[in-house]
């Protein structure tokens, strides 16, 4: 199933509605449980295998509507 992921600290009223729409729509409903960034200071590495910044950013909705929607990856 789809996700709607919310973010924490919205009032009440607005994850009941979410919660609706959510239903409604076969989606599974989700409150974003993280409080902070786990990484608190760099650490050194002796090499960066990485091929570049992983991170990408939220997309639009996380900054205006205070949710994101995930598809579910078995589809």
């Amino acid at each position: 199933m789809d996700r709607l992921i919310l973010r924490r600290g919205l009032p009440e009223s607005y994850y009941e509605f979410l919660r609706v729409f959510a239903v409604t729509r076969g989606l599974v409903l989700t409150i974003d449980r993280r409080t902070g960034d786990r990484r608190q200071e760099p650490r050194g590495i002796d090499v960066d295998r990485r091929h570049g910044e992983r991170r990408a950013e939220p997309p639009a909705t996380w900054r205006t509507a205070d949710f994101i929607t995930v598809e579910d990856p078995k589809k």
